[in-house]
This record gives structure tokens, sequence and C-alpha cells, in this order.
């Protein structure tokens, strides 16, 4: 009994510790606020950030609200918890839904561990996307025949596109040209074929009447017109297709005279249509024999005949030699 007297005194302080510890645990300054608290803006899109937390042995998660500039006014600074930022595990938030006028707005972030919080750390100042920060879009070229083809960087759809291009080193003429989107190639038209050409393209934001900087020029060369080249190639195997067998038969009859020479049929042997006589004639080494003319028959026709062109060829003969 008395024993438990003596010990008394150190449970009732045993008691009184834990119960300081526990409400040290409960309260908001056991879990560190967020620290370098800011927003990134960027061609429209903008991302709240800050330092991470780190407690050992433990996993913390992240809560975002927003105020914009009429809650602050109208309804005495009321916060909205923002759904798609709330116990997040990343240091880090997407907040461009929640930033739709050009007024200010202001954002703060807590600590969550388990059932404990942090305090809320906000923004210095608050935010306005006019100050977001445009960049030039990137873009590149090629030609159709006579026409050059431009994709742009799809930026978003709060963009429009002014383009210029001129005739590469006579940049005293620039034609320009603006589009809603770049989901779709751009075709330019005013151009020349056979020459260089540069384009340059910026950004443009309704919704924030500002403008980005030019894009670095790029440059390329205008083939001229594709279609024509392929008419000209098709008329040309065509005349080829025509010209080519005529050729190749003149060649044939040249050759077929240089190896086997044309003999002149000697005068003895011509013949007239009827085939009731036969004429004989040789200037040169004297008749082969008289001309006859009478009715003959077939077979006596072809003795004559036979008999005359012997005759005949042996007479050549002896004048060649």
């Amino acid at each position: 009994m008395e024993r438990d007297r003596k010990e008394l005194p150190w449970r009732i302080l045993i008691f009184l510790f834990l119960m300081c510890v526990s409400a040290v645990m409960t309260d908001h300054s056991v879990v560190p606020a967020p620290q370098n608290v800011s927003v990134v803006s960027i061609n429209m899109k903008h991302v709240m950030t800050w330092s991470p937390v780190i407690v050992p042995n433990w996993n913390v998660t992240y809560s975002l609200q927003v105020e914009g500039e009429f809650e602050k006014i109208h309804w005495n600074q009321s916060w909205f918890n923002i759904s798609e930022c709330w116990s997040i595990s990343i240091n880090w938030c997407d907040v461009t839904h929640e930033i739709a006028a050009n007024v200010l707005y202001n954002l703060r972030v807590r600590v969550d561990w388990g059932t404990h919080r942090s305090n809320w750390t906000a923004l210095d100042q608050p935010f306005n996307r006019i100050t977001t920060f445009l960049t030039p879009p990137e873009l590149s070229l090629q030609t159709d025949g006579m026409h050059i083809i431009v994709k742009l960087e799809d930026l978003g759809p709060n963009f429009d596109y002014e383009l210029f291009y001129w005739k590469k080193d006579e940049d005293t003429l620039v034609y320009n040209k603006t589009v809603n989107e770049a989901s779709t190639p751009v075709h330019l038209e005013t151009v020349q074929a056979k020459m260089d050409y540069c384009v340059k393209a910026q950004t443009y934001v309704k919704a924030i009447n500002r403008r980005s900087d030019f894009s670095s020029p790029v440059c390329i060369n205008v083939p001229g017109d594709i279609s024509l080249n392929l008419w000209v190639v098709f008329f040309g195997v065509l005349i080829s297709i025509m010209v080519l067998p005529l050729v190749a038969w003149k060649i044939s009859q040249k050759l077929q005279y240089s190896f086997f020479p044309e003999e002149i049929l000697p005068e003895c042997l011509i013949v007239t249509k009827s085939h009731h006589k036969l004429i004989y004639s040789n200037n040169n080494a004297g008749e082969c024999f008289e001309a006859a003319v009478q009715v003959v028959s077939s077979k006596k026709l072809v003795h004559f005949y036979t008999k005359g062109f012997v005759q005949c060829y042996e007479s050549s003969q002896h004048a060649h030699n």
C-alpha cells in the first residue's frame, strides 16, 4: 500500500507528460508548412509549385485552395477547395482551369500528415494570367509543287498564329497570313518557283490581348511545279516510243545493205508483163540471142525461159571477167 503511494506521483507525472505530448502533436506546428510557393505560367498554362516537405518515415500529401477577386470582395474571403489538387502526393498542381478571367487570384497550400495539418501558405502576391509568358511557336516547312506547307506547334485553343514570309534576301515585301488553329498544316500560295523563301511566326492570345516574340526564320527552296515536270516526262516517253521503232528500222535497212549489197539484175532477164513473150537486151555484150515473139505452149515456154537464163548468165559472167 505504501509502495503504491510512492508510485502515484510518478504516474501522475507520466500522464501529464503524455497529455502534453498529445497536445503538441495535434498542434499545426508539428507539421511544417510548405515554403517557396509560386505560380509558373507559360502559354496560358498555370502551375502552382512549392518546396517538398519531408517528414521522416511518413508520406505527406498536399491540398490546395483558391480565392478569386470576386469571392474576396463580395463573399468575405471565401476559399474554395481545388478538387484536382486535393490530397496529392506531388509538390505541384495544374490550376489552369481555376484561372478563368483577367483578375487577381490567390492560392494557398497546406501539408496533410495523417490526422495532422500544417498551416496554410499562400502566394506572396496574387496571380493574374495576363502575366503569362508567351513563347514563339516552333514551325517546320516543306514544299508541294508551287506551295509552301507550314506545320505549327499546337499551343491550345486560346492561340491564333500570325505567319510572315518573304523572298530570301528581299525582305522589303513581306506577306502575312493568320490562322486560328495549328492542328492542320498551313498552305502559303503566293510564292514563285525556283526561289528561296523564309517564314517566321508569332502567337496572339485574344483573351489577354498579347503577342509572343517572333520565332527564328526558317528558309526553304521552292523547286517548281512537279505536275508540269511529270507531263514533260510523259510526252518525252510517248515520243520516244513512237520514234525509236522508226529509227531502229532505218538502221536495220542500212546494216542490211552494208552486209548484203544489192545486185543489179541483168538487162536480158527483164521480163514484160505478158508471159507469152520474152525480151532480152544487152547493149554492151551484144544480143544473147535474137528476140523472138511467138505464141508457145507452157511446156515450151518453161524450156525457153531456162535456156535463155543460162545463156544470159554465162554472158554476164563473161562480161564481168
